[in-house]
Order: structure tokens, then sequence, then C-alpha cells
């Protein structure tokens, strides 16, 4: 559990610099940059399909 909160933690930054990057360069907005980082993080989180974290035993 201690990986998969430092790995969300590691793309939530990731995206956020990413989006920073891309905002910079375009003139979009900055303000949506947690909003990206916060979405695509939720899914890496909740990982509906698991194809990144392996299900857990009961």
């Amino acid at each position: 559990m201690t990986r998969r909160i430092a790995a969300l933690l590691l793309w939530f930054y990731v995206i956020l610099v990413a989006w920073n990057i891309v905002a910079f360069m375009t003139g979009q907005s900055v303000l949506l940059g947690p909003v990206v980082a916060t979405a695509v993080t939720a899914v890496i989180a909740g990982d509906p399909m698991h194809k990144i974290w392996t299900p857990r035993r009961s």
C-alpha cells in the first residue's frame, strides 16, 4: 500500500509539472493543472480494469 501511495504522489507531481510546461508554451490556464493531475491520479488509483495494480485477495 505504501508503494501505491508513493506512486500516486509521483504521478500527481509529474502530471502537474507537465501541465505547467504545456500551459506555459500554449498560453493555457495554469489553474487547470491540479484538476487534470487529480483526475488522472484518480483513474490510476482506481484502476478499474486492474491493469496497473493486482487486485487484493480477501
